[in-house]
């Protein structure tokens, strides 16, 4: 039970670090952003902060993992594949890719994604 107390808390903590890391990716790829954001002071303040939420992401599920008993060594390796995984999952579910190219066509990567009917999500049928 303490396992399991302890294992929420760092999985949501990773999806959140992972998701404010593809957030800013894409606030950043937006191209009717204003050119201040655009420049190098502000670059950098953005790096820091995506860098910033990783580690702390990282940094909190390893720390809930160790609490639960677990060798330092295996919460590390288990948080390394949950960002790993998070990162699969955000990307496939929010259609990352598909965003991202949108905004190099100059299209806001927020815009809504275009349907899918190869998707089973929304309705294909599957023979």
């Amino acid at each position: 039970m303490s396992f399991i107390m302890h294992a929420v808390p760092a999985l949501a903590a990773v999806a959140a670090s992972v998701a404010l890391y593809v957030l800013v990716v894409l606030v950043m790829r937006n191209p009717r952003m204003p050119a201040w954001v655009h420049g190098e002071a502000a670059a950098q303040a953005v790096a820091l902060v995506m860098t910033i939420g990783l580690v702390v992401g990282f940094a909190a599920a390893a720390q809930m993992l160790i609490l639960s008993g677990i060798h330092v060594a295996v919460a590390v390796a288990a948080t390394t594949a949950a960002i790993i995984g998070a990162a699969f999952a955000i990307c496939h579910v929010f259609h990352v890719g598909e965003r991202l190219r949108n905004a190099d066509r100059g299209q806001s990567p927020f815009r809504p994604v275009e349907d899918r009917r190869d998707m089973p999500v929304h309705g294909a049928r599957v023979a």
